[in-house]
């Protein structure tokens, strides 16, 4: 894996995901949204993390601590619009999305 420069601070130990558009006046589109819950579900399957939950992410290196959901957006690390007001909004349904597939598995 390698660090990338996403969220300033918070990098390390953190994954950030993109889909390419700003979303600030339309969601993604319904495959998109589809391949970002699989994913999401996966991810979350994989390292024991639950799509609904809360926590204290604690960068390995620096010690930084954030309170944020597990499934965050970018505006939730950092002050930007990304990823747009629509996909932003979206995100407690993309939680609730990303559970019931783990609730099938």
């Amino acid at each position: 894996m390698v660090t990338a420069f996403h969220t300033t601070g918070y990098n390390s130990g953190n994954l950030g995901i993109a889909l390419l558009e700003t979303f600030t006046g339309r969601s993604p589109a319904p495959a998109a949204r589809d391949s970002l819950t699989t994913l999401l579900a996966s991810l979350s399957a994989a390292h024991g993390l639950g799509p609904r939950a809360v926590g204290t992410f604690v960068n390995p290196v620096n010690g930084v601590t954030r309170r944020v959901n597990v499934i965050s957006g970018h505006r939730d690390w950092l002050t930007t619009e990304c990823p747009g007001a629509v996909l932003h909004d979206d995100l407690p349904a993309l939680r609730e999305d990303v559970a019931a597939v783990l609730s099938r598995s």
